[in-house]
């Protein structure tokens, strides 16, 4: 990422199946990241954007229709 970022989440999978899916961030200036509102995070807040030069994987489980996707910091700073 080069710039501030809005995520959005399209397409959940349907009623009765579950889905898990990973985002590497990669940061190649200071950033902020805006998430959907329909995230449920493990330690109650998002987790702060990679600084310059990092790159953070975090991973998502939705099993309502996308409803709510519980997110967390899977890899802080990978190297």
């Amino acid at each position: 990422l080069s710039q501030n970022t809005t995520i959005s989440f399209n397409n959940p999978p349907s009623a009765g199946t579950a889905q898990t899916f990973q985002i590497l961030l990669k940061a190649s200036a200071t950033i902020s990241v805006t998430w959907p509102a329909t995230v449920l995070w493990e330690s109650g807040s998002a987790p702060t954007p990679p600084e310059l030069g990092q790159t953070d994987i975090l991973v998502f489980y939705t099993s309502d229709v996308g409803s709510t996707y519980y997110g967390k910091l899977k890899e802080d700073n990978v190297s």
